[in-house]
């Protein structure tokens, strides 16, 4: 990966100008990529990479033996989905959704249906630049930009901590979210609709650290503003559960003031023949109940349940 291609000057900044040819610079060798170049070549083949983006070739070679930095992101996109288990169908009705083309027109046409609902979330210099596009004639223009183009450019310019959520019920959906996001669907009465999503099953990847390895001082260049649905405690509740399911029989957690204090954890492990493993568990010192069952002089059943302060 070339090392030279730099995007500080472009982060959290309204100044754009000249971005776009950066971000189409083929200036990235597919062999040098941190991702298998024999994969790279399989998906090319099923037709899962080259995304029209509408900025034509900018030189002869462009797409043969170099891409640009928007194709990396695709690329590293793919790379994250497969591993998720996503099929080549699947990757391809993603790549649907994120190459859909946004015209400037159709954009300043939803602004202005919404102005009043943007006011609030979109910065007032953003909306004058646009009304200053449209008397200047420049929305009439065949350009687009690619719905993918258009994440990119708002977690550069707004340094976003931009995630993404994929669904395999629903491949052809795909989620932004970050806070400003979330505000605006819920200025625009939409929050039923966005609770749908984050009730199913989907994975979540996080588009802006594609970005840090770009910036001279990495994650510190983004305004990160944590998303958080859950509490500290709720999220070492559910923390603690994921790694002890396999074995757990039940959880009781006790509450002061609406706020979780303690839980109990039994764990049931059956067939459990060697009193060393059972002095094992006495001697951690843990704040535990132990019960064993026996029959015929033989353990069959044995039960420790571990009290945890939150």
């Amino acid at each position: 990966m070339e090392s030279e291609f730099i995007l500080n000057q472009y982060f959290g900044t309204s100044a754009t100008l000249g971005l776009r040819e950066q971000l189409y610079q083929p200036i990235f060798l597919k062999t040098h990529l941190d991702i298998v170049y024999t994969d790279i070549t399989n998906w090319e083949r099923s037709k899962l990479l080259n995304i029209n983006f509408g900025v034509g070739d900018i030189n002869g070679e462009y797409k043969k033996t170099s891409i640009c930095f928007m194709d990396y992101l695709w690329i590293k996109i793919v790379d994250q989905l497969r591993g998720y288990g996503f099929s080549y169908r699947d990757i391809l009705l993603v790549k649907k959704k994120m190459s859909h083309q946004l015209s400037f027109e159709s954009l300043y046409n939803d602004l202005s249906e919404h102005k009043k609902k943007y006011e609030n979330t979109y910065e007032q210099h953003q909306i004058a630049k646009i009304k200053q596009m449209a008397k200047s004639g420049s929305l009439e223009s065949k350009s687009f930009i690619t719905f993918l183009e258009l994440l990119a450019v708002q977690t550069i310019s707004k340094k976003w901590e931009l995630k993404l959520l994929f669904f395999k019920e629903y491949p052809e959906e795909v989620f932004p979210f970050t806070k400003e996001i979330l505000e605006t669907i819920d200025a625009r009465g939409a929050s039923e609709a966005a609770k749908f999503y984050f009730q199913l099953d989907h994975f979540s990847f996080s588009f802006y650290k594609l970005f840090t390895p770009f910036i001279t001082k990495g994650l510190n260049d983004f305004d990160i503003s944590n998303i958080a649905f859950l509490s500290d405690k709720e999220h070492k509740l559910i923390t603690i559960i994921r790694r002890e399911f396999k074995n757990l029989k039940s959880v009781n957690i006790r509450f002061n003031n609406n706020e979780i204090t303690h839980i109990e954890i039994t764990k049931n492990l059956k067939k459990v023949a060697l009193e060393s493993r059972i002095m094992d568990h006495i001697k951690k010192g843990d704040y535990a109940d132990i019960q064993i069952i026996t029959e015929n002089g033989r353990i069959v059943n044995f039960e420790n349940t571990k009290k945890i302060k939150l």
